[in-house]
């Protein structure tokens, strides 16, 4: 019974490990603002200072345990900084609400200054210890510490995918301790299902990934009860559904009355609230854009073209576009006139490009005027680059997830991007990386991944890394 409860803090202390960082930052944001404020010659009342402190922390409590309990991601393990950055702002946001709701409803008589510069702080010193813990505990993971004892019991082809997963991620702190493949012939399984739980009690499993349909119903509800009795997390695996994955299809389960099913999931872009805020964005972002900078910026680029080379300052391709449609991509020209352009990719070495059209390649500053596609609609700021239409039908024959690239709008930047896969695709390996990054995209797009894809963007920009397409 003892080590049954000691398992059970262990495979949870990694939460609390958070939020223990967290409660440190609030009292801490608290005191300092508290200091700063006597320092100031209007000091706060230490029973205000508590009666604060106190809600503050029950309802941050609060909030964790609700975004816990709703939280759709399977393991936390598996977080990257960023989702764990996104979560903390996410809570932050909600215990800022509630906080300010109950002050106003039960009438405090409290400073709102030292109220915004308490959750001020507290944003800034949460945020920074939040990061801090989770770069702590992946370096200690990947020392070979705070591991969870995983077993795989399925086919070799899963056991392979699991193991390699793994392997390539020692962050996540999985360690594969027992793994037991069977055997299919005629659609049943050859196994030995006592030898299966003998094993996973001696090796002290944490979590289980088991085929799905390797068990019957009743062995099924006796290896349930067997790895709750000893603390052991499953996950089950099926076949086919790894080939739904692939192809952008997210999964959710969903139920019939009292059967469970498996059904599709909607894309994130779906969403209609989601889709306004993005909207909003572009149509604010651009029009600043527009008229603060590209006021001055595109006349004074487009004198340079007009000396170096003759032609129009811009250059209109057809691309595809949402759901397929065609529209007029705009860019500064960067070539001298051709009857290739619409069809032809620039190379390196390629003699149509001018030598300013160099530069703002290089510099990405050809991309700029799609601003204005942005603020018509037909392009947002983040999303997966447009093809010309050429490339589209020759890539919707050879990569067969080419097309779902279309279900959101494309973005002047984009994953693909950021993660350095842009500019001449010399080869068909090259566009399918370029294609795995859009439909990452597109599987798990949020306000939060667009805002991280834009501020890297933004950032390589000013620094001059990863530029030049």
């Amino acid at each position: 019974m003892i080590s049954t409860l000691q398992k059970y803090f262990i495979l949870k202390k990694d939460k609390y490990i958070f939020l223990f960082t967290d409660f440190w930052s609030i009292i801490f944001s608290i005191i300092v603002c508290k200091w700063t404020f006597s320092q100031l010659n209007n000091p706060i009342s230490n029973k205000t200072v508590l009666a604060f402190s106190a809600i503050l922390l029950i309802s941050w409590a609060m909030v964790t345990k609700l975004y816990v309990s709703k939280q759709r991601t399977g393991n936390r393990r598996k977080a990257t900084k960023w989702e764990s950055v996104k979560e903390f702002l996410e809570k932050w946001i909600k215990s800022f609400l509630v906080v300010g709701l109950t002050l106003y409803i039960f009438d405090f008589s409290f400073s709102k200054f030292y109220f915004i510069s308490s959750f001020s702080a507290f944003l800034f010193l949460g945020l920074l210890n939040r990061t801090a813990a989770k770069q702590l505990l992946e370096d200690i993971r990947r020392k070979g510490f705070n591991y969870r004892k995983i077993s795989i019991i399925s086919g070799k082809e899963a056991i392979d995918d699991l193991a390699e997963e793994a392997s390539k991620h020692p962050e996540y702190g999985f360690k594969i301790k027992h793994k037991y493949e069977v055997e299919e012939e005629n659609g049943s399984y050859t196994y030995d299902f006592g030898e299966i739980c003998k094993d996973l009690a001696n090796f002290g499993i944490d979590y289980v990934y088991v085929n799905i349909d390797l068990f019957t119903k009743v062995e099924l509800n006796y290896f349930l009860r067997f790895c709750e009795l000893n603390s052991i997390k499953v996950h089950f695996i099926q076949k086919g559904l790894q080939s739904l994955y692939d192809e952008t299809y997210r999964l959710e389960i969903d139920y019939f009355g009292e059967t469970p099913t498996l059904s599709l999931a909607e894309r994130s872009g779906e969403q209609v609230l989601s889709l306004l805020m993005k909207r909003a964005v572009d149509i604010i972002l651009s029009s600043f854009f527009l008229i603060c900078i590209a006021s001055w910026l595109f006349p004074l680029i487009g004198l340079i073209i007009k000396l170096n080379s003759r032609g129009p300052v811009f250059f209109k391709q057809k691309r595809t576009g949402l759901n397929g449609k065609v529209f007029s991509c705009l860019k500064f020209r960067t070539m001298r006139v051709n009857e290739d352009a619409d069809h032809k990719q620039a190379e390196k070495g390629d003699d149509r490009i001018t030598s300013i059209g160099h530069v703002l390649r290089k510099t990405s500053l050809d991309e700029l005027p799609q601003f204005i596609n942005v603020l018509s609609g037909s392009m947002s700021i983040v999303g997966p680059r447009p093809h010309m239409c050429k490339h589209t039908e020759e890539y919707s024959e050879l990569i067969r997830p080419f097309t779902f690239r279309h279900w959101v709008k494309p973005g002047i930047t984009g994953l693909a991007q950021i993660k350095g896969y842009r500019g001449e695709t010399k080869n068909i390996r090259r566009m399918e990386h370029r294609v795995r990054m859009d439909l990452f995209y597109v599987k798990n797009w949020s306000v939060w991944l667009d805002a991280k894809i834009f501020f890297q963007t933004a950032w390589a920009f000013l620094t001059f890394k990863n530029l030049g397409e």
